[in-house]
């Protein structure tokens, strides 16, 4: 036991080592990647400090790897939004979801190292808890934007990848109450055994994924070369966009729009990622909707229609995500961009 222990342990640090230096040397400007680093570093802290008597480091290392690795949970939740949410940006209640989780395995460590009192028997099932909580909201991550998202290779890591670390996760987070007991020694190389595939399957794509499958910042049209077929389903969905406006209707999806142009999801998923250059069909359908409300605020004769009406005639569901996506655009809210039409004119 103690060599399959050492095997999967030791190989699973290299892996995270390699994961972490790569990403630092060739992705140092993806916004994702001061969250992978921090999870490999203390993911690796995990699978040093948890382990079996016979492979403990000595006592001062030890002890520092057990409390960098409080938060390991935490940056991989952070990891997984900022490569599968649009809109992702460190929040303040990003720090208190980590304060909340980590703050209570803080005291647990330290008890455990005797710098600290003993903790409380629910303090464990509290940590399972929000655990489970994390992993929960990490699927809702993944699985929320799937449909939407254009880019083919991050869509299958959303399913592969995401859920198999959602898989450990889960395993690890079950076992939690029983760490404390005596006699959980072999849970250790269960940890291990239960998180290695997931970083083994996250080397394989991290260490291969192109540029566009690991950032979400819009690519600039390749205009390459298209055959006949591309040719005629760009006119098809240039003529559905501009002339029948079909960006109007609200539930619009890419599965109905691929049904209405006669070809498959997958084709023109491609075509408007790699030809056009839109990240995710939401931000596709936004640049039509936008454009069509400018239009709405320059006509003087919906001069008196609701911003809210207008947002709602263009397609948007609601003023929330307009307001925001507007903003973003052209620098300010739309009464503010309104009031300004108004006074030019």
């Amino acid at each position: 036991m103690y060599l399959v222990d050492a095997f999967f342990r030791f190989t699973g640090i290299a892996m995270l080592v390699l994961i972490g230096i790569t990403t630092y040397r060739d992705n140092r400007q993806w916004h994702g990647s001061p969250y992978l680093i921090l999870a490999c570093i203390s993911l690796s802290a995990l699978f040093l400090g948890y382990t079996l008597d016979a492979l403990r480091p000595p006592d001062p290392i030890h002890a520092i790897v057990r409390l960098v690795d409080v938060p390991h949970l935490v940056f991989v939740w952070l990891f997984a939004q900022s490569l599968y949410k649009s809109d992702f940006a460190l929040a303040p209640a990003h720090w208190v979801v980590g304060l909340i989780y980590c703050a209570p395995v803080f005291w647990v460590r330290l008890s455990g190292l005797g710098f600290a009192p003993t903790y409380p028997e629910w303090l464990l099932v509290y940590a399972s808890v929000t655990s489970l909580m994390l992993a929960a909201h990490l699927i809702w991550v993944a699985l929320n934007e799937w449909q939407d998202d254009l880019q083919e290779e991050r869509r299958r890591s959303r399913l592969i990848f995401t859920l198999v670390v959602l898989l450990a996760i889960t395993l690890a987070a079950l076992a939690e109450p029983r760490l404390g007991r005596e006699g959980a020694i072999n849970l250790r190389t269960f940890t291990i055994l239960s998180v290695w595939p997931a970083i083994a399957v996250g080397s394989y794509w991290l260490l291969r994924a192109n540029e566009k499958s690991v950032r979400f910042q819009s690519t600039a049209p390749s205009a390459p070369n298209l055959d006949e077929r591309d040719r005629q389903l760009l006119a098809k969905l240039t003529e559905a966009m501009t002339e029948q406006e079909v960006f109007r209707n609200t539930d619009l999806s890419i599965a109905s729009l691929a049904s209405n142009l006669g070809v498959t999801q997958h084709r023109l998923r491609a075509l408007i990622n790699q030809t056009l250059g839109h990240r995710n069909f939401s931000e596709f359908l936004s640049a039509y909707r936008l454009d069509a409300v400018l239009r709405a605020f320059e006509d003087p004769e919906q001069a008196h229609w609701p911003i809210q009406t207008v947002a709602y005639d263009c397609g948007f569901k609601s003023l929330a995500p307009f307001t925001r996506i507007f903003r973003a655009r052209k620098g300010c809210t739309p009464s503010e961009y309104r009031k300004r039409l108004e006074t030019a004119h």
